[in-house]
């Protein structure tokens, strides 16, 4: 894409959804390739490097055969929005463009600008950057604004100025559009429903459940800065509070909210917050929790290696209903994630290791 040596910037790339089988269209990898950079310095908070130079560029994803290659504006950021890109990019007015093209960013679909000139950063610069989440568009710009997937503006939100609270935002899996608040905002995260514009202010940051069944539709489970769980309603209203942090993460399955609070599993009911079941975790492991709906599995470390800290991590399983260990099984000591991909389990960490039963289990 770029000679060796010519910039340390690093290439963003997007991969667009191919085609469904059977269709002459071809999966592509589309990049922004920066040619160019400089650096701005501010006395308060350092230095940034920023592009002067950039082209999208475009290949073959089968093939490697270059399908695409043109200068760009150094402000265009591109995101991938099911087959197609969406690029975005900042004129020399200071107002954003965002435009929906074909995967080799050539036919347009749709467009949108700004009514008003970007903020500037505490750079003196004008940026934006692009993510999709659930066929919603975000833009984030110093300001922030939130497109269908057919252009249709879904909301604006102004970003808290003052350093450090960039306030990011995410979709939820239920459609619900979350923007952290920072500090000078009145802090927690502002949360609305895309489909009817209703918002209301939550005292934390949601998290979000991986698994999810859906048993607990309109369940909205938020991270207290006081180190509690709060269960909000789509209206705002609070359904209950459970003490301690999910710091391992949640599994939510049969109307029930799985975590892990470092020491414990727990079981709680979604609907009350009513602890039904909870088991002790010897020296647990800031994993995340996954389950299959039989089984909750995570890893820990075992406590028969207390002469190597750190070390002896074992994949542990208890059942969904009960919290009774079900089997534990020795995994490399480098793993320190679990990722569950095509319905296979895998530990991530120095290495990708794929678990699964031993040739002697079958």
């Amino acid at each position: 894409a770029r000679g060796p040596g010519e910039t340390d910037v690093a290439t963003r790339c997007q991969l667009p959804t191919p085609a469904s089988p059977g269709t002459r269209t071809r999966p592509v990898v589309a990049c922004v390739v920066v040619d160019a950079a400089a650096v701005a310095t501010e006395t308060a908070s350092g230095s940034s490097a920023y592009p002067t130079r950039t082209r999208i560029f475009v290949v073959d994803a089968t093939t490697g055969a270059v399908v695409h290659d043109a200068p760009t504006d150094p402000s265009t950021s591109v995101a991938a929005l099911g087959a197609d890109l969406v690029i975005a990019s900042i004129d020399t007015a200071g107002h954003l463009h965002v435009r929906r093209t074909d995967a080799r960013a050539t036919a347009e679909r749709w467009s949108f600008t700004s009514r008003e000139p970007l903020p500037l950063n505490r750079f003196r610069r004008r940026d934006a950057s692009i993510s999709v989440a659930r066929d919603v568009v975000l833009v984030d710009a110093g300001s922030g604004w939130a497109l269908a997937a057919d252009g249709e503006l879904l909301r604006t939100w102004n970003v808290d100025p003052a350093p450090g609270t960039d306030a990011p935002a995410e979709v939820l899996k239920d459609g619900r559009l979350v923007i952290e608040r920072g500090s000078s905002a009145g802090g927690g995260s502002e949360i609305t429903d895309l489909a009817t514009g209703r918002s209301f202010t939550a005292d934390g940051y949601p998290v979000v459940a991986g698994p999810d069944d859906g048993s607990l539709p309109g369940l909205i489970l938020v991270r207290s800065t006081w180190d509690t769980l709060i269960a909000y309603d789509g209206s705002g209203r609070v359904r209950w509070t459970a003490k301690g942090a999910a710091r391992a993460g949640l599994v939510v399955m049969d109307g029930r909210v799985l975590r892990g609070t470092g020491a414990a599993l727990e079981s709680l009911d979604g609907r009350t917050g009513r602890i039904v079941w909870t088991t002790s975790l010897p020296r647990a492991a800031q994993s995340p929790l996954l389950s299959d709906g039989r089984v909750v599995v995570l890893l820990r470390q075992d406590p028969g290696r207390e002469q190597a800290p750190g070390l002896g991590l074992v994949l542990a399983a208890y059942g969904l209903d009960d919290g009774r260990l079900r089997w534990e099984s020795d995994v490399p000591d480098d793993v320190y994630s679990l990722v569950a991909a095509g319905g296979r389990l895998f530990g991530w960490g120095e290495r990708l290791v794929a678990l699964g039963p031993s040739p002697a289990a079958g």
